[in-house]
């Protein structure tokens, strides 16, 4: 019994290393004296101390077989909680939609299972059950961000963007300074057209953080849609800047120097784009007009086909290809 509390004292303290030493003493205190009830408390703990140090698959495995041994010795609410709980931290999806549903079983009205699930779902690309499972963790908790942020995402990749921008809206009204909902509802402005709102949330994203590659991408992307290219391409360059080994910067400034014309300097980026990745279709056609407009015919040719390679679907590279 001393090992067991002064590891709960420990835990208070989040002296996790400390505790987890006094729960392994209980653990084997409790096995040799065949008391099954403290025993299985005490390999709860451990389980529990395990998760607290981030040990998330070793507690996982113990949370299985206390389930599987010593049912009938445990809170069994508590412990498929927790064991849900490791699932999400290990973003192992499939487990947690298992795990969430046999804690539902004892558990019906837990904000965060229905959370969590939905966030599975979503990562599994089940986007309709996850707005499901969201709808009704916010019947439980109706102000929740998290959950109406997550909506949103499922919306938007189900191409809802209205509806996707109205759980952005609702997160923002309560946090303004929440940068993911105004980069993504940028994302869903731009997506409707709606470019000069747009450029707005966008702005507004990166007054709230300003060194993230992927939001100066979308500034990028916006500015080229209004037309204004020399700007977007400096916003692209200092996204690269950012984030040096990305795919899509480059690719991306490429793409803005072939609608200005500039087919030089537009094959240079888009060959740092495909150093990077050499799998995308799009760069391998941009590179492809920027040789037949250079009158590098033969190359151009081979950029055709290598673009087709990778999808004869691509018709704009197939017309290029009889063009040449």
């Amino acid at each position: 019994m001393y090992f067991f509390n002064r590891a709960y004292l420990k835990s208070d303290l989040e002296k996790y290393e400390e505790a987890l030493e006094d729960s392994e003493l209980a653990v084997k205190y409790y096995k040799k004296q065949n008391n099954i009830q403290d025993y299985a408390n005490s390999l709860s703990q451990r389980a529990w101390i395990k998760s607290r140090l981030e040990r998330f698959q070793e507690a996982m495995d113990e949370y299985n077989e206390l389930i599987k041994t010593y049912k009938d010795y445990i809170d069994l609410k508590d412990v498929l909680f927790e064991r849900a709980y490791c699932a999400k931290e290990l973003e192992s999806y499939e487990e947690l939609i298992a795990y969430c549903n046999a804690a539902h079983k004892v558990d019906k009205n837990n904000f965060k299972l229905y959370f969590w699930r939905g966030i599975a779902k979503y990562n599994l690309s089940l986007e309709e059950e996850a707005i499901e499972d969201l709808n009704k963790a916010l019947k439980i908790d109706k102000n929740h961000n998290g959950a109406k942020y997550y909506k949103g995402l499922c919306y938007e990749d189900l191409y809802m963007f209205e509806e996707a921008i109205k759980c952005y809206d609702s997160v923002i009204l309560s946090n303004e300074d929440d940068d993911e909902s105004y980069f993504h509802r940028a994302k869903c402005k731009r997506n409707l057209e709606k470019y000069n709102e747009a450029l707005k949330d966008i702005n507004e994203c990166l007054k709230i953080i300003d060194d993230i590659g992927e939001y100066w991408i979308e500034k990028a992307q916006i500015l080229s849609f209004l037309g204004k290219y020399d700007e977007s391409f400096e916003v692209a360059k200092k996204a690269s800047d950012l984030e040096p080994k990305s795919y899509e910067c480059y690719h991306f400034m490429g793409a803005v120097k072939v609608y200005l014309q500039d087919f030089k300097e537009a094959i240079k980026y888009l060959n740092m784009a495909l150093k990077l990745d050499d799998s995308q279709n799009w760069t391998h056609y941009y590179k492809a007009e920027c040789l037949r407009n250079l009158g590098d015919f033969h190359d151009a040719l081979q950029c055709y086909e290598d673009c087709l390679k990778i999808t004869k679907e691509n018709t704009d590279a197939l017309v290029g290809k009889f063009s040449v």
